[in-house]
């Protein structure tokens, strides 16, 4: 109940906000995991226990129970990747999102690579790995 009376007053307070101020939504799971989505263009709505997300051509719904909260900020929300902390298959893109492969590793990956900063897409969540 304390998790729904959150999410209204956001709904409340969020029409007096100025989103054009920011590039970037946030929203943060309960379990810590994070979600980055462009402001500009995304439509929000609730239905049924969930909240849907539209942006980018691209549709991604939460369960309002699983959510910790939601703000607006200019950071990504892309994170530095520690080879230690992941494993399995990965997509790797260019920072202007040009998709350079999926890799069976982000070893692999490393090692096939040119120097440079690339996102890593792995495990449905994003990281930022710099080949030297």
């Amino acid at each position: 109940m304390k998790k729904v009376l959150v999410v209204l007053m956001t709904m409340a307070v969020c029409p007096s906000m100025k989103a054009d101020d920011y590039s970037y939504l946030l929203i943060e799971g309960s379990d810590g995991s994070q979600t980055t989505v462009t402001a500009v263009g995304t439509v929000i709505t609730f239905a049924d226990g969930k909240m849907t997300v539209h942006s980018d051509g691209k549709e991604t719904t939460f369960s309002l129970s699983d959510m910790g909260k939601m703000y607006f900020t200019n950071a990504t929300g892309v994170k530095t990747l520690s080879l230690n902390q992941l494993s399995g298959e990965v997509d790797i893109y260019t920072t202007s999102g040009i998709h350079m492969g999926k890799y069976s590793s982000v070893s692999e990956a490393r090692t096939q690579l040119g120097s440079g900063i690339y996102i890593v897409k792995a495990q449905d969540k994003t990281y930022k790995m710099t080949v030297k």
